[in-house]
């Protein structure tokens, strides 16, 4: 350890800790170029932290100068550049990393455990952090929101993350059925397959329902009389009326080409509310096989009910119909949530990152070993037992 530190400024996280780690938070403020930047002091174990996260075992293996100084020396000092995670953040982390759930807050705001989640997922230690995340899950369900609000994409990293089973699905079901864009606007640590499962399954469902309502228009247009003249081009003028409230033309229009219809004016649940009120045409006839020989001088009789002679063919069309009956169906969200096993080849390797690759030892490579035997480990088969036939398997 460095003798010109002072105790007074370090973070105790294990008093019998041999790693002073250094994190130093973004600097929201103007400071001079010869000015130093202000560290955050932690001491803490590297046989802790190494267990539970994937990040510091792979730093502190014997292929990294952390790792030999700390079996050589007995201590290290360690420094992360990344200024992504502040030092309250980190304060949580490292102590539920340690076991010192008492010195952890409870509960915290949407705001804190959002960053939590990042730095969870930043060094690999979902497991560590499981029993304070579901202690903060009690405390925050009733926040839970039954509406799209600005929290949701935050609420649905936070869930993933921590595997909160039981509202990770309705989070997305609640995004694909009242998310008015049709893409996650700007960078997002969501998975990429989440983002495709939500909004594929949202536009395609938008886009069959203004598909079949194009079909009924053409259906109600087309030559054949299904009922009178006048009763058809009501109904398909009312429902173009309709439907142009959600159909906005895109930049196609703008040099000359027809309108394209897109997915973001509307969403899937406002569409079908706004369908299922949307009102039949009256039209007003004696009988059916009457109602083309209707003449101007033509007036009901006060004992004559006034009636459509399609009242009861509805208005949007019985696939369009069934199609709004469907949507709870067909946007149920994502029920499973993948076991962080399965997932752990492709995350170490997009995590573990070395801020100083020079300082890594020739011709090895810890993060792959470190990602092998972890993969192995999870979704290796237990039958599998003969040595040669593990080391065969690709990773």
């Amino acid at each position: 350890m460095s003798d010109t530190q002072s105790t007074d400024d370090v973070i105790v996280i294990n008093p019998d800790g041999d790693v002073l780690l250094f994190t130093r938070d973004e600097c929201d403020e103007t400071v001079d170029y010869d000015e130093s930047p202000k560290y955050t002091k932690f001491l803490l174990s590297s046989k802790h932290v190494a267990l539970a996260s994937a990040y510091f075992r792979a730093q502190f293996s014997t292929n990294w100068r952390e790792g030999r100084a700390v079996t050589v020396n007995g201590a290290v000092e360690l420094y992360l550049s990344t200024t992504e995670h502040d030092s309250k953040t980190m304060e949580i982390l490292l102590n539920a990393i340690h076991g010192s759930q008492w010195q952890i807050p409870h509960p915290v705001s949407c705001g804190r455990l959002w960053k939590v989640a990042l730095a969870t997922d930043y060094f690999l230690c979902r497991e560590a952090l499981q029993t304070w995340s579901l202690w903060c899950c009690q405390q925050l369900v009733r926040l839970f929101p039954t509406e799209l609000t600005d929290w949701s994409w935050e609420l649905i990293y936070i869930t993933y993350i921590f595997r909160w089973k039981s509202l990770f699905p309705h989070l997305t079901q609640l995004t694909q059925q009242k998310c008015l864009a049709s893409a996650h606007l700007g960078p997002s640590p969501i998975p990429k397959w989440i983002l495709e499962v939500i909004f594929g399954k949202r536009n395609a469902y938008l886009k069959q329902c203004f598909d079949l309502l194009d079909l009924q228009i053409a259906y109600l247009g087309a030559q054949q009389i299904h009922c009178t003249f006048k009763c058809n081009a009501k109904k398909a003028g009312a429902l173009m009326k309709y439907s142009g409230q959600f159909k906005t033309p895109s930049t196609e229009a703008l040099s000359g080409e027809e309108p394209a219809v897109t997915t973001s004016a509307c969403s899937p649940f406002s569409f079908c509310q706004a369908a299922k009120e949307w009102e039949n045409p009256n039209h007003n006839s004696r009988t059916l096989n009457t109602a083309s020989k209707v003449t101007r001088s033509w007036r009901p009789s006060p004992r004559t009910p006034r009636r459509s002679p399609c009242a009861d063919e509805s208005l949007l069309g019985d696939q369009l119909l069934e199609h709004i009956a469907q949507m709870e169906e067909k946007l149920n969200g994502i029920s499973h949530v993948p076991e962080w096993g399965l997932e752990f080849k492709i995350t170490i390797r997009h995590t573990i990152r070395r801020e100083n690759p020079s300082r890594r030892t020739p011709h090895t490579s810890p993060t792959m070993e470190v990602a092998k035997s972890a993969f192995r480990r999870y979704s290796t088969p237990a039958a599998v037992t003969d040595p040669a036939k593990r080391k065969s398997r690709t990773v």
